[in-house]
């Protein structure tokens, strides 16, 4: 199952960006379902808050997995993808995983987290997530 990572943070991008690329909760679980349309992402969860706004997923094809969420990220947010392509940073596997629970615990945060430390991505924090699955077809 190879997973991967695309996103942009207060690191790697100003202010206005991440606000531009920013989900709310409600618009985030409708355009959700797009991204899991192209078959080489199979799953996807995607982190957003004004910090930081990242694509994790599940994928068949890397290239064309990134190429399909960087578009989904355009076309969802209204701006061009050349607004934001060379604020991406993108990590793969055990890096990609690793992230995530720098980001869970709190330890890739620009202010001190509140609450604990999974909280701030199951939804329950100030965090938003939204996962989709593709339906996967009978074998």
């Amino acid at each position: 199952m190879p997973v991967a990572l695309f996103g942009l943070s207060y690191k790697t991008a100003p202010l206005d960006l991440r606000e531009a690329v920013s989900f709310d909760a409600e618009s985030l679980a409708r355009s959700l379902p797009g991204l899991t349309c192209e078959p080489a992402v199979r799953e996807a969860v995607v982190v957003s808050t004004c910090h930081r706004t990242e694509i994790y997923t599940e994928l068949t094809d890397m290239v064309a997995a990134k190429e399909h969420a960087m578009s989904w990220l355009a076309d969802q947010r209204g701006i061009p993808r050349r607004s934001f392509g060379q604020h991406v940073y993108h990590r793969f596997e055990r890096a990609a995983v690793e992230h995530l629970f720098r980001v869970s615990a709190g330890l890739d945060s620009m202010t001190r987290p509140s609450g604990g430390p999974f909280e701030r991505v199951s939804g329950l924090g100030p965090k938003r997530t939204s996962t989709a699955t593709r339906p996967r077809s009978a074998a």
